[in-house]
């Protein structure tokens, strides 16, 4: 062979020195997760910045050792990735979410190196479950730090942006975490582009579209080079649309317009995207449906891709995805799921990382898992979910029914990790100990005594770290143990506490704690309460509200928790000047709250802790300072009330005092039987909160998911509501003398 100089041969490279941007430097260098043994033998020169999930129980991978020198198993925070993380419910799956949520924005030599935090988004949805309360979400508790673990670490700043309807309620339902800022979700009209806001409106190119949304699309062709929100608005006016097709349009912009409303470039929602900085948008919302929040969904992802951080990378976590994505993928989950695909495709020009969290990886997109860096499968004991798993990765040496049982047999916090491109090393000893560059590995590992090569068809088998913030996804058991439940507290029913019980004048949101953030810092715990008194109770409890914004009244004194409910008409005359309908307490028991004739009030808003009465009976000294009802003169409802009761003597032997105003019951009068009306309380409720949002009239379509087409036809016949006669699609609205205390 001749030794002329060959010029083609010089971007052909060395094999023995591999260039940095290209072969395998580059591999080791992008690699999304990698292991202690590969870690020693790389050292921090390639590997600079390294996130610390969790141990090691076991290799299963051809070539590759069972056990590994070093249990430790890092997430390679420096380069995008994108995974999947599933299980069952108490699996560990949220807990693996917030560790690598913790890797990605907290410094501490305990979870690996961090030169470069990068800025979170997570998006959070949640209804309320059977009409309870809204949980938050449980990556909020990042703000907080674990008290016997969190040492000297910083927690990142946390903002939940809520929509601006439910500011008030929200708030309540973060009150318990100080630390979280939660404000509105603002948009400028230059966040606002065509293809955005036909998202917003959940247009799908599969479906037919609406024959207003033909007017929509003109006015968005003639605007392609330069759109414009106020532009667009005023050119919609223009348009000849009947009454049916404005009311249906004005629907479907009525979210965005509450989210323009106040925006401007200060506080729009792109100026919470900073480096270190996580982000929480929780559309959780009896009036948002999941359509509607993967429309918000997108467009804020897509400003958050474009949104310039200085070069920081980017993280996006899908937290409860199968609350929103759609295993049809259909609509506006279709159009978040192919925004999604394009990051993931981008993700190295991007910078971004994505993790969709999820119960259920049916719900995630079959390309998704394609494409996916890896995968960690926590406890789950369905064999349909492994074999849509098995379909998108590849395995070799293992069958189906040995992996599925492995799957199933996981304990809390373990998983199998799947990730072709993940690093380990082979060809060690734990005798090796001759010098090597370890960097802060902790590892003495010989340069020459082992290899480092990606799993392929091999898997891990984890366990997640400890975290060093709040864990708030434990379990909540019927025998508290206080040392292992650290999530956000939630009101213990007790007749001392000033917001225990709701009441039809306190609309926390969906059944909220009706608590201030004070009273989360120092909860004591519930008195006992006897079953004869939880029975006449019971009777009591209003349904929870539809009401968006949360309760503002000033907290009752003590000795009055809450005003009385507004149950029926009632006979109070003075009550009912003062803009609320009084109501008759509830007939006791026959045989409850006697002792010996002492009259008690039974009130449901009154404060029973007298000692030795279990069913709330006033005592002596409560009786001196006040009437024989148990509450002071003035009790609230205006001295006006408490001068005009003219109590009369209680009937022998029934223990209830007899009172001739709207809270007596006679002894031997039957109780009044329940307002027939109530069963539309929350139909009612729901559709005078519309009408303060601006909404006036919604199809029966659009609230079919939260009530019967029964109960809207039944509430039609009784004159409570009205159809819109000009309505193309059915459409109802308040009867003009509805009035919602007719309904308490």
């Amino acid at each position: 062979m001749s030794d002329e100089y060959d010029p083609e041969l010089d971007l052909l490279g060395d094999d023995a020195q591999p260039d940095a941007s290209s072969g395998p430097a580059h591999a080791f260098k992008t690699a999304p997760i990698f292991t202690g043994d590969a870690f020693g033998l790389l050292g921090p020169s390639v590997l600079p910045q390294r996130a610390l999930y969790g141990r090691i129980l076991g290799q299963h991978a051809p070539n590759f050792p069972e056990a590994p020198v070093s249990p430790k198993l890092y997430i390679n925070t420096n380069a995008p990735f994108s995974a999947v993380v599933c299980g069952v419910q108490g699996s560990g799956k949220s807990h693996s979410t917030s560790v690598l949520l913790e890797s990605c924005l907290m410094a501490d030599r305990r979870l690996g190196t961090l030169p470069e935090p990068l800025s979170a988004l997570v998006f959070h949805f949640d209804t309320a479950a059977g009409g309870g309360a809204v949980q938050p979400c449980e990556a909020a508790y990042l703000a907080s730090v674990e008290s016997s673990r969190g040492g000297e670490v910083v927690p990142p700043d946390v903002t939940v942006l809520v929509l601006p309807a439910n500011l008030q309620a929200m708030k309540q339902v973060y009150a318990g975490l100080p630390s979280v800022k939660v404000e509105p979700l603002r948009f400028s009209a230059d966040d606002i582009s065509g293809e955005r806001l036909l998202a917003m409106m959940k247009v799908d190119d599969s479906n037919q579209m609406p024959l207003y949304m033909e007017a929509i699309m003109s006015i968005l062709r003639s605007m392609e080079s330069r759109f414009n929100y106020q532009s667009f608005r005023q050119q919609l006016k223009e348009q000849k649309l009947n009454p049916s097709q404005k009311a249906m349009l004005n629907l479907r912009l009525s979210l965005l317009d509450s989210c323009l409303q106040g925006g401007n470039n200060v506080n729009r929602v792109a100026t919470h995207f900073r480096k270190g900085q996580l982000t929480i948008v929780d559309l959780s919302s009896p009036f948002m449906d999941a359509s509607s929040a993967c429309g918000f969904f997108d467009m804020i992802l897509g400003l958050f891709v474009e949104a310039d951080l200085n070069a920081a990378g980017k993280l996006v976590v899908l937290d409860e995805a199968h609350k929103y994505l759609s295993d049809t993928q259909t609509g506006t989950s279709a159009r978040l799921t192919e925004s999604l695909l394009s990051v993931i495709r981008q993700q190295r020009h991007l910078a971004t990382r994505v993790v969709v969290s999820t119960q259920e990886p049916t719900v995630v997109p079959p390309k998704f898992l394609d494409l996916c860096s890896f995968i960690i499968a926590h406890r789950f004991s369905s064999p349909k979910w492994l074999r849509l798993l098995t379909e998108h990765i590849s395995m070799a040496g293992e069958g189906f029914d040995e992996l599925f049982s492995r799957i199933a047999s996981l304990g809390t916090g373990q998983a199998i990790l799947f990730a072709p491109n993940g690093l380990s090393a082979r060809g060690l000893s734990n005798a090796s100990s001759s010098s090597s560059d370890t960097g802060d590995s902790g590892i003495s590992i010989p340069e020459d005594a082992g290899t480092v090569a990606p799993l392929v068809q091999g898997y891990l088998l984890v366990r997640s770290r400890q975290r060093v913030t709040r864990d708030g996804g434990h379990s909540i058991l019927a025998v508290q143990d206080p040392e292992s439940t650290t999530r956000l507290p939630r009101a213990p029913f007790s007749p001392s506490s000033q917001a225990s019980v709701p009441s039809a004048s306190h609309d926390g949101g969906w059944g909220t704690p009706y608590t201030s953030p004070e009273d989360w810092k120092s909860l004591e715990p519930a008195a006992a309460v006897s079953p004869s008194s939880r029975a006449a109770e019971s009777p009591k409890q209003t349904p929870v509200s539809w009401a968006a914004e949360a309760w503002s009244k000033p907290a009752a004194p003590s000795w009055a928790a809450q005003p009385k409910p507004l149950r029926g008409r009632g006979r109070g005359k003075n009550l009912k000047a003062q803009g609320a309908r009084g109501g008759r307490a509830a007939r006791a028991a026959q045989g409850w709250g006697s002792t010996g004739g002492t009259a008690s009030s039974c009130e449901w808003g009154t404060n029973p802790t007298q000692q030795g009465s279990s069913s709330g009976l006033p005592s002596a000294a409560a009786a001196a300072s006040s009437d024989e009802w148990g509450a002071p003169l003035d009790d609230g409802w205006g001295p006006e009330h408490a001068a005009s009761a003219d109590p009369e003597p209680a009937g022998e032997g029934s223990g209830i005092a007899a009172d001739s105003g709207a809270w007596g019951v006679e002894p031997n009068e039957p109780a009044k039987p329940p307002n027939e009306n109530s069963k539309f309380r929350d139909l009612i409720q729901y559709m005078f909160d519309k009408k303060e949002m601006g909404t006036n009239g919604v199809t029966v379509s659009d609230i079919d998911g939260w009530f019967s087409t029964e109960l809207v036809d039944e509430a039609v016949k009784k004159n409570f509501l009205q159809y819109v006669p000009t309505a193309s699609r059915p459409k109802v609205t308040l009867a003009p003398d509805t009035n919602l205390a007719d309904f308490q």
